[in-house]
């Protein structure tokens, strides 16, 4: 009699499961004879680890509460994973099948797939290659990969780029991506402070009836490079406090929207060949601006945008505060025109001189508790890198701490060394204080670190305190009389 090789390793792999279904850990191993065997796996327990050493194909709905390793794992029905830990060298979720050229584009192929979805909550995915054909819906889950993409590629029938239409969710998701992100025509969205670091984010659509719609919703994005080729009913947007790090961001058709509301986008570099439009209260901060395309303020809007941005921007009606922000780049104080920096998520400080050719290298807030070598009560404290080669009288304006006593107030500038001079003590240094905004004026041509020292005001006495103090007074007056 024959045995069927293929059923004989499925049969084992199904009694090993079984006889070790009562232990509290164990580790079923499907061993070579299994390479690309298909399996009805169903439900890895809370507890068990299943490891495939080579490929297998996961026909039936899976659940996994355990372990799932596998060199190359293909899943062709939806797999849910709570609590789970998934490895693999190769992933796969959904399949391929009836391909045809795209009339639109004949250089590009579409396809359809299966239904297969992955839906993960509070697990961990390792993935070296993870194709996302099926689309995702991950919650405080943790997602390692190498590289990620929704565009399959079958070398067999010279298919390099096939659009997938699954879109996937991540709500408070830890991703890290070490090389490559790369969306085809899926959507995807971030949401609920989903954190995701990624080298470089590709999204292209291959025709003009798929989307890359890609949307960070108080979520936050780490990337190196990001390009982005859309069509206009496509957008890329930041939304609800999201906050975008990007070194290189290319804005690639003039069909592309990138969406920026109530939110950050910083970018070392922003080539834009589409439309930015930007609303609510947020920051836009560009380091060099290259393109043509069009930068937009919504009405209403408060927006703090670098000052390279000032004469490009559309300005529909809302307010506009020019700020510098982007770590490591420096940008020209503009001759009397006063340029609010931002120091700290908290606070501003405004710098305005008469001269031209000065640049701001750097501006940032510092923790006075950092600060050595002043023994007084220190309330404020920056560090600035500025280019002043003509030693030219700079304002500095802040808002520090209200109801100081000005007599007490003393301006510190850091010298080589660790040292402190007392700006105070130079011939012709004045400031201005407001106890009750507690606005700080002051001009200088000496900058490195600055550091604002002084103490609270004496409370004056009010005159509820004063009538009792007279009427005391009177009182022993009256029994000094009596005598």
């Amino acid at each position: 009699m024959k045995i069927n090789k293929f059923l004989f390793s499925t049969l084992i792999a199904a009694a090993a499961m079984t006889s070790t279904a009562r232990a509290t850990q164990s580790t079923v191993y499907v061993s070579d004879d299994a390479y690309g065997s298909v399996v009805s796996l169903g439900t890895v327990s809370a507890g068990k680890t299943v490891n495939y050493e080579d490929s297998v194909k996961l026909t039936g709905a899976t659940t996994v509460k355990g372990t799932l390793i596998a060199d190359k794992l293909y899943t062709y029905q939806n797999v849910t994973a709570t609590g789970a830990t998934v490895k693999a060298n190769f992933l796969q979720n959904g399949v391929v099948s009836n391909y045809k050229l795209d009339d639109a584009n004949p250089a590009f192929k579409i396809v359809n797939y299966s239904s297969a979805r992955i839906t993960a909550t509070d697990s961990v995915f390792e993935v070296d290659s993870f194709v996302n054909i099926g689309g995702a819906t991950m919650t405080g889950t943790t997602l390692k990969a190498t590289n990620i993409t929704d565009l399959h590629e079958d070398n067999e029938y010279d298919i390099k780029r096939i659009k997938s239409g699954a879109a996937s969710q991540f709500y408070g998701c830890d991703i890290t991506v070490d090389n490559t992100w790369e969306f085809g025509g899926s959507a995807v969205d971030f949401k609920e402070d989903s954190v995701v670091g990624v080298s470089t984010l590709v999204a292209k659509t291959v025709n003009n009836s798929a989307s890359s719609n890609i949307r960070f919703n108080k979520s936050t994005l780490n990337a190196t490079e990001v390009s982005y080729e859309a069509y206009s009913f496509s957008v890329f947007s930041l939304k609800n406090e999201s906050v975008a790090n990007i070194t290189t961001f290319t804005i690639k058709s003039s069909d592309s929207k990138v969406v920026v509301e109530n939110s950050e986008l910083n970018a070392a570099t922003l080539t834009n060949s589409g439309t930015i439009t930007v609303s609510g209260v947020s920051t836009l901060n560009v380091g060099t601006y290259l393109g043509d395309g069009n930068v937009v303020v919504s009405d209403g809007a408060k927006v703090i945008v670098s000052s390279n941005l000032v004469d490009i921007i559309e300005n529909n009606g809302g307010e506009i505060i020019v700020g510098r922000v982007v770590e490591g780049s420096s940008v020209a104080l503009e001759s009397n025109k006063a340029q609010t920096v931002i120091v700290a998520e908290t606070g501003t400080v405004e710098l305005s001189t008469s001269a031209s050719g000065v640049v701001i290298n750097k501006a940032e807030a510092l923790n006075v508790a950092d600060v050595a070598g002043i023994s007084e009560n220190l309330v404020a404290a920056w560090d600035f890198e500025i280019t002043n080669e003509n030693s030219e009288e700079i304002t500095v304006s802040a808002t520090i701490e209200a109801g100081l006593d000005v007599n007490t107030i003393k301006i510190w500038h850091g010298l080589e060394g660790g040292s402190w001079e007392l700006l105070n003590e130079n011939d012709g240094f004045e400031f201005d204080y407001n106890a009750e905004s507690g606005k700080l004026t002051f001009s200088t041509n000496t900058f490195s670190p600055i550091v604002v020292s002084g103490s609270a005001a004496a409370p004056e006495p009010s005159a509820f305190g004063l009538l009792a103090g007279l009427g005391a007074l009177a009182l022993v007056a009256s029994r000094r009389r009596r005598k």
